[in-house]
C-alpha cells in the first residue's frame, strides 16, 4: 500500500483490516469483467432508539459488492468475503456468505481465503453457489484479466472517497449514514423514493462549492442510478402504451399496494369534502410526487438504450475520479448527465450542481426534463 493511501486509513484500519489487500484484488478483477463494486457494504435492519427516532441496527457487512447489468438491464448481483484469519472454517465461513448470499438477493458468491481450500471444501461451498479460491488463485485470475486496474490504486479510491464524508459537517449526518445503511436496506422502488427525499431535506446545508459536497453528490447520483436501473428493467418488456401504469404500479410496490394508496387517497378527500380543515386544500393530496413526469422520461430513456445505460454505474465510479465532466461526452457520459440534472431538480438542490453534467449542444434531452425547471 502506497504511503498516500495509507495517509487517508484510520491507524485502526491499517491495522486491523488485514483482509484489504483481497478485497481490493477481488474488486478489480470484477471491475475487469464489467461489474461496479463498492466494498465494505453495510447490512443493518431499523432499530428503534430511546427518544424513538429509527436507526439502523448493523446486521453485518459485505466485503466486496458487483453489480452489472445484462441486455435488458436485469441485475446480476455477485458478493464476495474476503478473509486471512487461518483459524477460520472454510466451510462455516461459506455457510455464513450463503446466508448473506440468499439475504441480499444475489447470483453468486465469491470466498476469498489465505489459504487453497482443499477438494471437499471446495465441493462443498460450489453446492452453495459460492466459487472458493485464495490468495494466489486471485492473483493468477488477474493475470488472465486485460485492462487489470492496479488493486492498489482501486483501494486508494476507496479509501479517499471514503475519508472525504469524515469531515462533513453534522447537518449531513443522516444523509452519509443513508448512503451507508438505508439505501441498501430498501427495496429499489423505495429506495429511490427514500434517496431524493433524503437529499431534499439536506438540500440547504449542501454546498456546490464545496469538493466533499461534490464527491457525496456524486455518490448519490451513482446510488440513484441503480435503483433506476432496476426501475427500467421491471418495464423494460411493457408494451409502450403500459408504460405509465407499470411504472407507477412498480413505484409504489406492486398493483394491490398502489390500489390501496389509491383508495386510501380517495378517502382522506372525501373526509375533507365532508368536514374540511382549516387550512387543509385538496391539492395537498397526491399520491405521485411531483417529480413523477420527469421520472417517468428518464427511465423510458433509460430502457431505450440499454447497451449504454448499463454503463451508469461506471460513469458515476469514473466522474467521482475527476469529480469533472469535460471529457468529450459518449451516450453513456450524457446519461449519466441526465440522472445527475434530474436528481438536482427532483430534489431541489442548488443549480449548481449541475455544473458538472452541463448541457452541450449534442446532448438530446428528454422534453420533460427541459421543462421541469
Amino acid at each position: 500500500m502506497s504511503s498516500r493511501a495509507r495517509r487517508y486509513i484510520p491507524s485502526s484500519v491499517v491495522s486491523g483490516e488485514r483482509d484489504l489487500s483481497l478485497k481490493s484484488k477481488l474488486a478489480a478483477a470484477l471491475e475487469a469483467a464489467g461489474y461496479y463494486t463498492r466494498l465494505d457494504v453495510k447490512l443493518a435492519a431499523e432499530a428503534r432508539a430511546n427518544k424513538g427516532r429509527s436507526r439502523p441496527m448493523e446486521l453485518t457487512d459485505i466485503d466486496v459488492l458487483a453489480l452489472a447489468f445484462g441486455a435488458d438491464l436485469a441485475p446480476n448481483i455477485v458478493v464476495g468475503d474476503c478473509t486471512t484469519r487461518g483459524r477460520i472454517s472454510p466451510t462455516a465461513r461459506g455457510f455464513w456468505l450463503s446466508g448473506v448470499l440468499t439475504f441480499f438477493g444475489a447470483d453468486r458468491a465469491y470466498l476469498v481465503l489465505s489459504q487453497d481450500p482443499d477438494l471437499h471444501e471446495r465441493q462443498s461451498m460450489a453446492r452453495l453457489g459460492i466459487e472458493a479460491l485464495s490468495d494466489s488463485g486471485l492473483d493468477r485470475w488477474l493475470e488472465r484479466l486485460p485492462n487489470v486496474q492496479s488493486p492498489e490504486d482501486r483501494l486508494q479510491r476507496h479509501v479517499e472517497t471514503e475519508a472525504s464524508f469524515t469531515s462533513l459537517s453534522r447537518e449531513l449526518d443522516e444523509l452519509v449514514e443513508y448512503r451507508k445503511y438505508g439505501f441498501w436496506q430498501a427495496e429499489p422502488n423505495q429506495s429511490l423514493l427514500q434517496l431524493i427525499r433524503v437529499v431534499r431535506s439536506h438540500a440547504p446545508a449542501l454546498d456546490q462549492a464545496h469538493p466533499h459536497h461534490r464527491v457525496l453528490f456524486l455518490d448519490l447520483c451513482l446510488l440513484l442510478s441503480l435503483s433506476l436501473l432496476r426501475f427500467s428493467h421491471a418495464v423494460f418488456h411493457v408494451v409502450p402504451n403500459d408504460l405509465p401504469d407499470a411504472a407507477r404500479s412498480f413505484l409504489f410496490g406492486g398493483s394491490r399496494s398502489l390500489r390501496y394508496r389509491e383508495q386510501l387517497l380517495e378517502r382522506m378527500k372525501e373526509l375533507l369534502t365532508e368536514r374540511p380543515a382549516s387550512g387543509a386544500q385538496m391539492g395537498e393530496f397526491a399520491l405521485d410526487p411531483d417529480y413523477w413526469p420527469a421520472l417517468l422520461d428518464l427511465i423510458t430513456r433509460l430502457a431505450r438504450r440499454p447497451n449504454e445505460s448499463r454503463r451508469l454505474p461506471l460513469e458515476f465510479a469514473a466522474l467521482l475520479k475527476t469529480v469533472t465532466g469535460d471529457e468529450t461526452p459518449t451516450m453513456s457520459r450524457k446519461l449519466a448527465w441526465d440522472v445527475g440534472r434530474f436528481l438536482v431538480r427532483a430534489a431541489r438542490l442548488p443549480a449548481g450542481f449541475e455544473l458538472p453534467f452541463k448541457i452541450q449542444p449534442e446532448v438530446e434531452q428528454p422534453a420533460l426534463l427541459q421543462s421541469s425547471r
